[in-house]
């Protein structure tokens, strides 16, 4: 089983894709662990892809998070299960400073960042605006490619409250994915 995750920061991406890692038995990435380093100097583009490529290799994997828009596409592309958290942007902006503030000089389990989040809070704001207002059309663009494709299963929230009310649903469904080398 191969899942993605994708939404804009602040959506829970992160732990949704945890809460599915423990329920499905399957390994999480997280893709600003792939794509950061702890100082908040981002890792190069080629480092990325190879890692990423060897998460490819595996036969059930969850990849949850945004990182390079180049490599989006072959995401959904690979993927078996496409969860979008399609969340407004006042909510996503809202939760990311939340959280980024809650775990100001503490260790957060979904990314690699140490110390200081506070002074790196418009950094934060940028990405995410960044994320609404460029790569999320295009990531709407891509996802009409898939929505008639019978080997995969997309699912699209506008609302955590929808996305809770669904998740066993959702993971009833996945669970019956037919996927070779599964041990689901």
């Amino acid at each position: 089983m191969k899942i993605t995750i994708i939404g804009n920061g602040g959506s829970g991406k992160s732990t949704l894709g945890n809460r599915l890692g423990i329920d499905l038995g399957i390994e999480v990435t997280h893709l600003d662990k792939l794509s950061w380093q702890k100082d908040y100097q981002r890792l190069s583009e080629d480092y990325f892809i190879f890692m990423l490529n060897e998460v490819f290799k595996k036969n059930n994997w969850i990849i949850e998070g945004w990182a390079f828009q180049s490599t989006v596409y072959e995401r959904l592309e690979r993927s078996d299960v496409i969860i979008y958290l399609k969340y407004p942007l006042d909510f996503c902006m809202s939760e990311a400073i939340r959280r980024n503030r809650e775990y100001h000089n503490k260790s957060y389990p979904f990314d690699p960042f140490e110390g200081d989040r506070n002074s790196h809070e418009g950094k934060l704001r940028e990405a995410i605006n960044r994320v609404h207002e460029k790569h999320e059309p295009q990531l709407q663009i891509w996802l009409r490619d898939f929505k008639g494709d019978k080997s995969k299963k997309l699912y699209i929230y506008t609302s955590r409250e929808q996305l809770n009310r669904d998740y066993d649903g959702i993971l009833k469904e996945i669970k019956k994915c037919p996927e070779e080398d599964s041990n689901l």
